[in-house]
């Protein structure tokens, strides 16, 4: 038994070997009998070849060693030659390309480098062209709303200090900004909105010439400037909220009743009406609910089937500071998580 085992151990061991490292051979050239004068037919010898040894790994050559003229018999096996044909053989000449192969392995190491560093090329080439184009297009988003301004645009100005700002007045010239005084703790939109919403607890307003805003929101040419008398910035982004827009996301749900809310993605607004439409539902707050951009509003809705959701739907009223007026269908059937939809009603 330890006789086979040590059989089998030595035999796996050789196989890994031959596939790991070791060495072959090709053929190069083959020359015909009749090319070096030989006219018989009763030779055991089918032709010459040039073969070319080469050392592998894992069956991919690397390097020649060893170049030489050898028979091919009948029976396919490969022999020696006699000095005086090898000289023969070595006076016909064969191409210095047929021997590329052998170097297999570092031709293909090579070419994977060049592979991988075209590759890199062209990914930080087309990197390049999508982050132009991305900066291209936020310029002209931010210049469309430099040239037409809306009242709550909000400017975030960077430089030697975070600066937030926002419009307050605007004329075909420039437009009117009330900088914060205080910088925020976080960058998120209501504590913007909240630092800035009373603007007698800010600086002065300073009207800046929509030209200057656009040089100043230009990142590919960075153009800082004096602003607020705190320094010089450069205008990094302008955040416009357009008309509410409100989300569900359910909150909870047990027996025949559920429980979600509506957050606002849009800005403020008040919800000023709720219209059950045979739903029972009620709202967590009372009428009107100021609701900022990124607030929610909690619902309830009870179904009359104590083990079973049915269909809903009811609508709610909101205005916003302009006295526009916004009026959202809300509808769902079944479990609440994932079947309910918000319609804007026009």
């Amino acid at each position: 038994m330890y006789i086979i085992n040590l059989i089998i151990f030595v035999g796996t061991y050789t196989l890994y070997l031959m596939i790991i490292y070791g060495h072959n051979n090709y053929c190069r050239k083959k020359v015909q009998l009749h090319e070096v004068g030989i006219f018989t037919s009763e030779s055991d010898i089918r032709h010459f070849e040039l073969t070319q040894r080469y050392a592998h790994l894992y069956w991919i050559p690397f390097f020649p060693f060893e170049l030489s003229w050898s028979a091919r018999s009948r029976d396919g096996k490969l022999y020696k030659i006699n000095p005086a044909l090898e000289q023969r053989l070595n006076a016909i000449p064969y191409s210095w390309t047929s021997g590329l192969a052998a170097f297999a392995g570092p031709l293909l190491i090579i070419a994977g480098f060049i592979f991988f560093y075209f590759y890199n090329m062209y990914d930080s080439y087309a990197s390049r062209v999508r982050y132009e184009a991305r900066i291209e297009k936020e310029y002209e988003e931010k210049e469309g709303m430099i040239m037409h301004p809306a009242t709550e645009d909000y400017y975030r100005f960077s430089g030697e200090r975070r600066q937030y700002a926002k419009v307050i007045g605007a004329n075909d010239k420039a437009v009117l900004l009330s900088a914060a005084v205080m910088e925020p703790r976080t960058s998120e939109v209501p504590e913007i909105m909240a630092l800035l919403e009373d603007t007698t607890k800010n600086f002065p307003p300073v009207w800046v010439n929509k030209s200057t805003l656009k040089k100043m929101a230009d990142n590919k040419n960075r153009f800082d400037t004096t602003l607020f008398g705190l320094g010089t910035f450069h205008l990094e982004e302008i955040k416009r909220l357009g008309e509410p827009v409100l989300t569900y996301s359910l909150m909870g749900a047990a027996g025949s009743m559920f429980d979600f809310k509506l957050k606002n993605e849009g800005e403020l607004v008040y919800f000023t009406a709720i219209d059950k439409m045979k739903t029972d539902v009620t709202f967590g707050g009372s009428m009107p609910d100021t609701c900022i951009y990124g607030d929610d509003i909690n619902f309830n809705v009870t179904f009359p089937d104590k083990n079973s959701y049915g269909e809903f739907a009811f609508a709610i009223t909101c205005e916003d500071r302009k006295h526009n007026i916004y009026k959202y269908l809300i509808t769902g059937k079944g479990f609440p998580d994932h079947s309910v939809v918000i319609t804007k009603q026009l």
